[in-house]
């Protein structure tokens, strides 16, 4: 029988593995902080002192939100197992994030731009959705019912994929190439495990209501999938231009190149969940 990740239906203050996930988020932090600056190489600190700061709060912001989650939002018990794996997991990443990217020399460029707002938007995107849906089931006529409306109404999996964006604009803002592997590797954890277990918890206490949900709203795969369509039109209409231009059949490259990434989605499965951390 397949161990039930994050899904018990069993509900319980889980006050201790709660401040053991977040104690480990904050050593985490903590002690990239301390390996940099308590004995700095030559002197003084390594790196760039603008990503130092922008990392920082990053990670301060990433450890409220995440506490905040846990300890108002989350309802069902947590195993110990998950406190230790999770919580270590998730530190030790924060850790990795802040010690290499404290040391990255480079100043802040265009592409850390475009990496803070992936952050702002994923952070925007899993606490708005979570918080939303928190206020929504605290209502006694809800109780009971699957929630769909807020920024699930346009994904079921919103929360997921504002975690994705979340962790891969910090991969950028570390400067580091192998920070690009945590967010590819989270997210198909989330395709291949997370989200088909929960799947089925939602199939089984919602029945109807959630095959309903299921076939109108997106799931995690689709969002993405969309999102990567969105970016291909409008890469096909430059290149569309540019072809024009220089006489060039150039608008099949790129619609070969987007069959090739969807079809590459398409491999990773269906999903057909939420992460409802409310039941």
């Amino acid at each position: 029988m397949p161990r039930q990740l994050q899904f018990q239906g069993e509900k319980s203050p889980s006050l201790a593995p709660k401040i053991s996930i977040t104690s480990w988020y904050t050593l985490g932090v903590f002690a990239a902080v301390w390996f940099t600056f308590s004995a700095p190489e030559g002197g003084s600190p390594p790196g760039d002192v603008g990503r130092q700061v922008v990392l920082l709060a990053c990670a301060v912001i990433y450890v409220l939100r995440a506490a905040a989650t846990i300890f108002v939002f989350v309802k069902r018990k947590i195993a110990w197992w998950e406190a230790a794996w999770g919580g270590g997991l998730i530190g030790f990443v924060l850790f990795a994030f802040l010690y290499e990217g404290f040391r990255t020399p480079q100043p802040l460029g265009f592409v850390d731009v475009v990496g803070a707002l992936l952050y702002v938007t994923g952070s925007y995107l899993g606490t708005v959705s979570e918080y939303s849906r928190h206020v929504w089931k605290a209502r006694p006529e809800n109780q009971g019912h699957l929630y769909e409306e807020g920024l699930f109404q346009y994904s079921r999996h919103i929360n997921y994929f504002g975690d994705l964006l979340l962790f891969g604009g910090f991969a950028v803002l570390t400067g580091q190439v192998w920070a690009g592997f945590v967010p590819l590797i989270m997210g198909l954890s989330f395709v291949l495990i997370l989200i088909p277990a929960h799947d089925a918890y939602l199939a089984s206490r919602y029945g109807a209501e959630f095959d309903a949900y299921a076939r109108t709203e997106r799931d995690l795969k689709s969002t993405l999938t969309r999102a990567w369509s969105r970016r291909g039109e409008r890469d096909g209409q430059s290149i569309k231009v540019g072809a024009q231009l220089r006489r060039r059949p150039l608008g099949g490259v790129a619609t070969t190149l987007d069959q090739g990434v969807g079809s590459t989605l398409g491999l990773l499965g269906p999903s057909r969940a939420i992460h409802d951390t409310k039941d």
